[in-house]
């Protein structure tokens, strides 16, 4: 009989926090973070075993004075029944912000392994690309001989990102760069989202899965029966960027016949004065900022539409899942996407695929979807519901991430 792995201590560093807090985040910071991230890291916490984890969190607020904090300590933030985190403390100042993570991302590491020296099953598990996170880490794990596991969600190696500012900022750009080719490899095992991200990490040369996203059924508890908008609506959430689609939506809108609304939710930030033009000639653009999460989970149940309009050919589509993706489908409301590398095959059985990323192509999948009845629209997204529900939960992913764990830790033994 095979003997049955144990599950492992686990120490989870990442960005979690609880809803609470990121609104106050939202409202009083003038750079508003991406709440993509928690969703994932949230989620799938929320499938992992509560007595075997512990949970270190930097809260994602921008460097003073773009984010309202100058600081915080470590103090205590449920983000989950029966899950809290500790929040790394941290200056929030140009600099110290980077300085302190490390220091105090390492002391918080040390004190965890130590107090759990004589637990010989232990692994740290790291969401996302934040460096002196990263770093810290693996000097703690190298110090008591613990594996480490990276989630990895971006691609660290960027060129764009090389050629950002001039003079002293480029050559701090370029020393960041350096740093993250350092300690891309030294971790022991890898959660990839999509394939492209193992081929960049030489990740198949170590233990990895692929997890492109996470389910939570309880997104939507506690979010009433919404009754559809009148008039059907198009739903954006997100990034309000290029790289995202947004000109192509707004023009693709723009020259639909048919009554709709487009409903845009996120910060503008590089398309601030697009959007403004085309809410100015198209008064059925709707655009509504950040606002608070349960706002806008209630907006994509009474639209009739999801859409994710990632660019095809860019080059960073093939490293990422939109992460939208996963919260659009919890909605039960129907989605429309391009067909980005990153998004896996399997989905597009149950999203309707866009006939390109062109406004021709947008308009063409939307005059489609918007010739559909509403009980239609209605089944298509109960179905993808279902679907993502029922194959890519918090617990079923969850219990993935465990066996990648546990293997790492197994190999230890050898």
């Amino acid at each position: 009989m095979e003997h049955k792995r144990e599950i492992p201590e686990i120490l989870f560093l990442g960005s979690a926090i609880s809803d609470e807090t990121a609104d106050k985040i939202l409202a009083k910071s003038r750079v508003k973070p991406s709440v993509a991230p928690v969703n994932f890291q949230r989620n799938l916490l929320r499938g992992m075993p509560a007595q075997k984890l512990t949970v270190f969190s930097l809260p994602p607020v921008a460097t003073y004075p773009g984010g309202a904090f100058l600081g915080w300590g470590a103090r205590k933030d449920g983000v989950l029944p029966g899950v809290e985190a500790t929040y790394i403390p941290a200056i929030n100042l140009p600099g110290l912000k980077q300085l302190s993570t490390l220091v105090c991302t390492f002391a918080g590491c040390f004190g965890w392994l130590w107090r759990h020296r004589k637990h010989k099953q232990k692994v740290m598990l790291v969401y996302g690309g934040y460096l002196f996170t990263q770093l810290a880490a693996q000097w703690a794990g190298k110090l008591f001989k613990t594996k480490i596991c990276c989630i990895v969600t971006d691609p660290i190696r960027d060129e764009v990102y090389l050629n950002r500012g001039r003079g002293v900022k480029r050559l701090l750009t370029r020393s960041m760069w350096k740093l993250s080719e350092a300690i891309r490899d030294g971790f022991n095992g890898y959660v990839c989202l999509t394939e492209a991200l193992v081929d960049l990490y030489a990740a198949e040369n170590k233990p990895h899965i692929l997890v492109e996203g996470v389910a939570d059924a309880h997104t939507f508890d506690g979010i009433p029966v919404q009754e559809k908008a009148q008039q059907p609506v198009i739903m954006y959430a997100g990034a309000l960027s290029k790289g995202f689609g947004i000109p192509v939506l707004l023009e693709a809108v723009h020259q639909l016949e048919q009554p709709c609304q487009l409903w845009l939710y996120g910060s503008s930030g590089e398309c601030q004065s697009l959007i403004d033009d085309y809410v100015r000639k198209d008064d059925r653009i709707k655009y509504w900022g950040k606002v608070p999460r349960y706002d806008l989970l209630c907006a994509m149940k009474k639209a009739s539409v999801l859409v994710s309009v990632k660019t095809i050919e860019a080059d960073r589509s093939q490293y990422q899942f939109p992460s939208k993706i996963m919260e659009y489908a919890s909605s039960g409301t129907l989605i429309a996407a391009t067909r980005v590398a990153g998004i896996p095959k399997e989905y597009f059985d149950h999203l309707i695929p866009m006939e390109s990323d062109t406004p021709e192509g947008v308009k063409n999948t939307l005059q489609s979807i918007l010739s559909m009845t509403e009980e239609e629209r209605v089944a298509r997204g109960e179905e993808t519901k279902n679907w993502v529900e029922g194959t890519k939960n918090s617990h079923i992913q969850a219990r993935r991430i465990l066996g990648l764990l546990q293997q790492v830790c197994g190999e230890e033994e050898k």
